[in-house]
């Protein structure tokens, strides 16, 4: 059993293989299946070591807006377990982003709501907050990774890295 698997371990009572869902070079996301439905564990390379404190903090601060974290490691890995409802944002980011749904069009709302309808109603204003919290860690997680670019790479990156910065801005107005 390695590290990861032993802390998984240590918050919930697993029932069945563990699945790699995503494996990227900043973040590595684990489907755990446990009798309460599936969890999810993230563990997060250095450049992105804010995501699991950022949650935490977020989760404490409104608890009624988030869904619940089941436990975070910010000095192992920066690690988290959650609900999979958290993991859902970058699907909704990809619906903006790539296929032109704005979260206003009413198209938006109601493949939210369908996607929210197996975990019981009330859904939407954590979904929202969800949305703005993903925003941030974003941009946060390209700060991170700008930083260690060769600076001859900057360029490039930094023209989507504006889109980014911007999406997260517009929201504190």
């Amino acid at each position: 059993m390695d590290d990861a698997e032993a802390w998984i371990r240590r918050h919930v009572e697993p029932t069945g293989p563990f699945a790699v869902v995503r494996d990227r070079t900043w973040a590595t996301t684990t489907r755990v299946p446990t009798a309460d439905g599936d969890v999810w564990f993230k563990s997060s390379a250095e450049t992105h070591a804010f995501e699991a404190g950022l949650v935490a903090s977020l989760a404490a601060l409104r608890p009624d807006l988030l869904p619940r974290l089941l436990a975070a490691d910010v000095d192992w890995g920066d690690s988290s377990l959650s609900h999979p409802f958290v993991s859902l944002v970058v699907t909704f980011r990809f619906l903006e982003e790539f296929n032109g749904l704005a979260p206003g069009d009413p198209w938006f709302a109601r493949l939210r709501d369908a996607y929210l309808e197996p975990w019981g109603g009330g859904l939407a204003d954590a979904f929202e907050s969800s949305l703005v919290a993903a925003r941030f860690a974003h941009a946060f997680g390209w700060v991170a990774l700008r930083r260690i670019l060769p600076v001859e790479e900057r360029p490039h990156y930094d023209v989507p890295f504006a889109t980014v910065l911007r999406r997260a801005l517009a929201l504190t107005t």
